[in-house]
């Protein structure tokens, strides 16, 4: 009886997958001007120059991931010279994991599953970027996470830093993070600060309002017509 349930064609849904906790809406609704935002930040990529790092900072659940993602998709489905990557550090990236997964997408195989020094990686990668002359963007989202590890001078300092390290290479960093009361530019040693510049994005929680249009959309989408 239950595996006859199972394969009935009759079912409530028409989209369950809209019922994902990572379901990514075709639309993007109610966070338009901090789209904006990002794209001013990055254009400046894609007319030949440093794109200017940026600090996604809101309570959970406000659409800080759900922006930075639209924005890639628009990247990746057109915009040429730009390579998005996406890190979410909620999944337990490692330093060197985190390295690694820019040294594949950048240059196109693994690196070695270890032994090499995380500066060595960032080596490899400039200079991919140098001779592909691309622009890498590197979203880390849920930053907090990292920055428990004691890993923002590791990782985030040396992306920030590579258009200064390394002549012509151009990266940008967007950073997101739920945690409301830290000051980001006082993380880190005085370089680090001083190198970061990055201007905050503020997402505020949605409205009751907002919330029951995105809900009515979306139990439209995944529901079968009555």
């Amino acid at each position: 009886m239950a595996l006859h349930f199972l394969l009935s064609d009759q079912t409530l849904f028409t989209n369950p997958e809209l019922f994902e906790l990572d379901y990514m809406p075709d639309q993007l609704l109610f966070r338009e001007s901090q789209l904006a935002e990002l794209a001013f930040r990055i254009r400046y990529g894609v007319e030949g120059m440093h794109p200017a790092h940026a600090i996604c900072r809101g309570p959970p659940g406000s659409g800080k991931t759900t922006t930075v993602k639209h924005l890639f998709r628009e990247i990746g489905g057109g915009t040429d010279g730009i390579v998005p990557i996406y890190l979410n550090f909620q999944t337990g990236l490692k330093n060197y994991a985190i390295c690694s997964k820019i040294f594949t997408r950048i240059i196109g195989h693994d690196p070695p599953g270890s032994g090499i020094p995380l500066r060595r990686l960032m080596d490899a990668i400039a200079e991919a970027l140098l001779d592909r002359n691309v622009v890498l963007l590197v979203c880390l989202d849920d930053l907090q996470c990292l920055i428990q590890h004691d890993a923002e001078n590791e990782v985030i300092y040396p992306l920030i830093r590579m258009s200064l390290d390394y002549p012509g290479c151009r990266a940008g960093v967007i950073m997101t993070t739920g945690e409301m009361r830290p000051d980001l530019s006082r993380i880190g040693d005085l370089s680090f600060s001083s190198t970061l510049c990055g201007e905050e994005i503020p997402f505020s929680p949605y409205t009751a309002e907002e919330i029951q249009e995105i809900l009515r959309l979306r139990v439209r989408g995944a529901f079968s017509p009555a």
